[in-house]
């Protein structure tokens, strides 16, 4: 049968076009897919098979155009036309001896008699499909770079599929050039319609889709241990008695290693560079935040979950769902160069630059070039980060105010840090969440912190009008950790600073060993490094690299308990050995007796810290009232709100009235209203984050250099830096001489002393005058006890009169006093007991009170109330906020927290053996007294 074309089909090309209209229908696909791997990215695996994935549908789209117009080139060629070729259509099905069947199937030699289109025709048309998937290819691979729909592909024997599809592509094009004018072509001649597109790339695929077969993949995982025990660390350990020969580590937490996690949350979890499943709190936050704006807080997290967390969050807010992001962290620069990493991991298109520091900040709103993630210090937010926030509410004509674009402010590590650090943040949040309601922002608040009821209220009176909800991290996968407790002769061998050597040997290791140092209360500076070797020092829990070394409070040894399991895997799979230390202490001792701390957390009993936050503290509410009255026009109510009436009447009388009104969005409000403006103040903003309470500050010098290493308050100073006084300030301890305190220029020299002298705590004697009620008594009964509850606003009269030196005490020949207002925390008891009774619950419960807040010695003491110390109270103990106008200690012990904190004391009592109380079950304030155990358990209903 002679080819019969159409009219308008019928003409021939010569040879030299041909050959490269074969190459380009050959090299089409390959040249798309190359240009695909630069679009698309790589955020699961490799770009190549990601890239193919995606460019096999374009090819199978190619297949299906060829195969349509190659069908509309025979009917339009067959004898008698279109109905023609379906009459032989159905003549073949009806006779498949005859027809089209049989011609199909009936060769002579290679030739068949099917074709009605010249073999020269399909030549441009194959180079013509070729070129048609290089921007078919760049299309479906933006929309694949938007949307991260492909799924991850597997190809059985993907190097055998590749050559075959080879081989075919070859030697059909070849077969069809060699006989290109003969009027009967070859079979293979309709692979260079649709070959070359449809198979190049299925072969890519193929080869891009490998994978190790199961049963090569099951004998490479039987070859190499799941987990890396690393036992040399312990060993090296030993070797530098950092750890007894027959030390047993004090807990184990084994792998968890389970499957799951959604698309999106898992590729961002790998890309932010941690391993294993992604925690169920992304996949939940995600799907949160896609709804309503709402305020969730994410508790629980070590250091390096905590930093791959807020990442991968970030990666999901700002790529994935869209949303520009305003973030508060205490190190932006290296927050953003995360994130950056991670999008570059990503593949990512960029809908914003990323902006760290308020220098960037200013810069990107001021070029209206609006920041996809916007990252800020607590102090550059505090100064000119909250100011650029107001100046961005009133753009260049046309534009969209960022912040009224805003749709997620992340606060990293909300409650960390000391009481006046957690409230310097608080007041600072309060400003923002001031000028975000001015401009009618709607956006979604995420906090990284301990979790806990504390912390929710923390976010809850930062942003009003948010009601913040818990998500736990729900880690799918975590790593095998195993902690070890330091031998006390290691810790106080005098020398350099302990955890570099316990570090020391581990750098020197082949390979080296990274290791994290952990110190949340801020007794060692970067002096604990080694020169040359993988140390880092942290202010907060951590259990990065393959060992941590932490030196831990009461408080941080809860909170590091509660944090074990959220430890993502190591990449190798190995072991994390966490070396801590922590000061011996009736409460220490009771939670490692009895697995006690294992099974408290087993039950969900152990507690969350809290941090103390100074919420009510006239002084720093006054000096962030007056920067926020510089950062804009605010309006009266909504200073009102956030600072209390009284102190915003004040500061308006200071400024001279009113300055009319304006329409604008409350906190907690989403409706304009009319509100009284307030004046500006005049004069610089300047830095209101402060180091002390109130202006009057004195100096804490090193006598050996005249270095200022602390502030503090003028009207405690005195008995904060008393006589005798041991403390730690980094890596290095100072000792209070006699007579230093030079109260004209307001300094106190301290002098260094060695490390092996104890810290000191003072002999406090506190009396409380002019009690005013800040909150009503209230009666609380349980099961086993029951007692009353009140706060009180007094004028504190503290009296340091010696120093206990654990062991020893010194006495001071001239006791040391200061006066200061604060608010107490009273907790009653109708049960009358004698003195010594009160007196030993007292030192009790100041003990375990620190397990429970986020507090240090000199931020809390608790003592004994007699009855007549408060209006229609009996007699009890009193927690004085030993901060100049307190710093929420009040607060933070709420009738929850009290009843939990009593019962630790009775079950710490009730569980020693000894009758009257010893070092093991009582402090040794209450022991230098004379203690009455059964008094305290007969009050605690022991």
């Amino acid at each position: 049968m002679n080819p019969v074309a159409p009219a308008a089909l019928s003409w021939s090309l010569p040879a030299v076009v041909l050959l490269p209209c074969a190459m380009v229908a050959l090299c089409g696909p390959v040249v798309g897919w190359l240009v695909a791997m630069l679009v698309v990215g790589a955020r699961r695996g490799p770009r190549p098979r990601r890239a193919a994935a995606v460019f096999l549908r374009v090819a199978l789209a190619v297949l299906a155009c060829a195969g349509a117009l190659r069908a509309l080139l025979y009917s339009l060629g067959a004898p008698g036309g279109p109905e023609g070729a379906v009459a032989a259509l159905n003549s073949a099905l009806a006779s498949p001896g005859t027809g089209f069947w049989g011609t199909l199937v009936t060769q002579t030699g290679m030739t068949v008699q099917l074709n009605p289109v010249r073999a020269d025709l399909l030549f441009p048309l194959a180079a013509l499909f070729g070129l048609f998937s290089i921007p078919a290819a760049i299309a479906a691979s933006l929309v694949e770079a938007r949307d991260n729909a492909s799924p991850d592909y597997e190809v059985p024997y993907g190097g055998w599929v590749a050559l075959a599809v080879a081989a075919t592509t070859v030697l059909g094009t070849s077969m069809a050039y060699g006989h290109y004018a003969d009027t009967q072509p070859r079979l293979l001649l309709d692979f260079v319609a649709a070959g070359p597109a449809v198979l190049t790339c299925f072969g890519i695929w193929a080869l891009s889709g490998r994978r190790t077969p199961p049963k090569e993949a099951a004998k490479e995982a039987s070859a190499t241990p799941a987990v890396n025990e690393r036992g040399d660390i312990v060993q090296r350990w030993i070797d530098v008695h950092a750890l007894s020969r027959d030390a047993r580590a004090v807990f184990q937490e084994a792998a968890i290693r389970r499957e799951g996690g959604g698309r999106v949350a898992t590729e961002a979890w790998r890309n932010a560079g941690a391993h294993g499943a992604p925690p169920e709190a992304l996949d939940q936050l995600r799907a949160l935040l896609s709804g309503e704006p709402g305020a969730w807080v994410v508790g629980d997290l070590p250091a390096p979950t905590e930093e791959f967390f807020v990442t991968a969050m970030l990666v999901v807010a700002a790529q994935d769902l869209g949303l520009p992001c305003l973030v508060v962290t205490d190190e932006p620069g290296v927050a953003r160069d995360r994130l950056r990493a991670a999008l570059r991991l990503a593949g990512a298109w960029r809908y914003g630059p990323l902006t760290a520091g308020a220098d960037e900040f200013k810069q990107s709103l001021g070029d209206v070039r609006m920041p996809a993630v916007a990252f800020l210090s607590v102090r550059e937010l505090s100064g000119d980060g909250n100011r650029a926030l107001w100046t961005c509410m009133e753009p260049r004509p046309g534009a969209t105010p960022w912040t009224r674009t805003l749709g997620l402010c992340v606060i990293s590590r909300l409650d960390r840090g000391s009481p006046l650090e957690v409230t310097h943040r608080y007041f600072t949040l309060r400003r923002l969440s001031l000028a975000l309601a001015s401009a009618g922002a709607d956006y979604a608040v995420l906090a990284t912190g301990f979790g806990g009821a504390g912390t929710l209220r923390l976010i809850r009176h930062a942003f009003p009008g948010f009601r913040p909800q818990e998500v736990p991290i729900g880690l799918r996968e975590s790593a095998p950790v195993k902690v070890w407790v330091a031998e006390p002769g290691f810790v106080a061998r005098a020398g350099e600073p302990w955890p570099r050597r316990a570090a020391n040997p581990l750098v020197k290791m082949t390979p080296p060993v990274p290791v994290r140092v952990g110190d949340p209360s801020g007794h060692f500076d970067d002096g604990v490094g080694i020169w040359g070797g993988d140390v880092v020092l942290g202010r907060d829990l951590t259990l990065d690299g393959a060992a941590s070394i932490s030196l831990l409070g009461d408080a941080w040894l809860v909170a590091g308990w509660r944090t074990l399991g959220n430890r993502p895997p190591l990449p190798d799979g190995s072991v994390h050995h966490a070396l801590w230390s922590w000061e011996p202490s009736p409460v220490t001792t009771y939670l490692r007796d009895h697995n006690r701390l294992l099974n408290l957390k087993h039950h969900g009993h152990l507690p969350t810290p809290r941090a103390l936050v100074g919420a009510s503290n006239p002084h720093l509410a006054r000096a962030h009232l007056q920067a926020a009255m510089r950062e804009g026009r605010q309006d009266q109510q909504s200073l009102g709100d956030i600072f209390g009436a009284d102190l915003t009447e004040q500061e308006l009388k200071a400024a001279g009235g009113n300055a009319g009104h304006l329409l604008r969005f409350r906190p907690a409000g989403d409706k304009l209203e009319r509100v009284r403006a307030v004046p500006p103040l005049p004069g610089a903003l300047g830095d209101v984050l402060r180091e002390t309470v109130t202006d009057a500050v004195v100096e804490i010098k090193d006598n050996n250099g005249g270095v200022t290493i602390a502030l503090t308050d003028e009207s405690v100073a005195n008995v904060r830096f008393y006589p005798h006084r041991v403390f730690a300030f980094r890596d290095a301890r100072y000792r209070v001489p006699q007579h230093t305190f030079d109260r004209a220029r307001r300094v106190i020299r301290v002098e260094s002393t060695d490390a092996s002298q104890p810290i000191t705590r003072p002999d406090l004697v506190i009396d409380l005058r002019d009690p005013r009620v800040a909150d009503a008594p209230q009666h609380y009964t349980s099961e086993r006890r029951s007692f009353t509850y009140a706060s009180f606003d007094v004028v504190a009269h503290e009296k340091v009169v010696g120093a206990h030196l654990n062991p020893g005490h010194v006495r001071l020949d001239t006791p040391e006093v200061a006066t200061y207002p604060t608010r107490v925390r009273v907790i009653a008891f109708d049960t009358p007991v004698s003195v010594n009774a009160m007196t030993h619950l007292a030192a009790c419960v100041d003990r375990v009170v620190m397990a429970h807040l986020l507090a240090a010695d000199d931020d809390i003491h608790v003592i004994h109330a007699p009855q007549g110390t408060f209006p229609a109270i009996p007699a009890g103990v009193a927690a004085v906020d030993r901060y100049v106008g307190g710093m929420g200690v009040a607060e933070a012990l709420d009738v929850y927290v009290i009843d939990e904190v009593l019962r630790w004391v009775a079950e710490i009592l009730f569980e020693c053996p000894c009758k009257h109380g010893c070092e093991r079950c009582t402090p040794p304030e209450a022991l230098s007294i004379g203690p009455d155990k059964d008094g305290v358990l007969s009050l605690l209903g022991r």
